[in-house]
């Protein structure tokens, strides 16, 4: 894969589950688009840590 900021290699037998996880951080990032938007103040959308956030799928 690669864009703009580089390039990565990406093993084919792990394709499915790094573009389910990608999709997942994308949904997460998509309500947290909805909050800002919503009104709610980006410090608290945010968090102390947002990649922390990121890996907290029951949020």
């Amino acid at each position: 894969m690669a864009d703009g900021s580089g390039v990565i290699f990406l093993s084919a037998a792990r394709l499915e589950d790094i573009v389910g996880t990608a999709e997942d951080i994308f949904a997460r990032e998509q309500l947290m688009a909805a909050d800002i938007d919503a009104g709610r103040p980006i410090t608290e959308v945010m968090g102390a840590n947002y990649e922390d956030m990121l890996k907290n799928k029951d949020k």
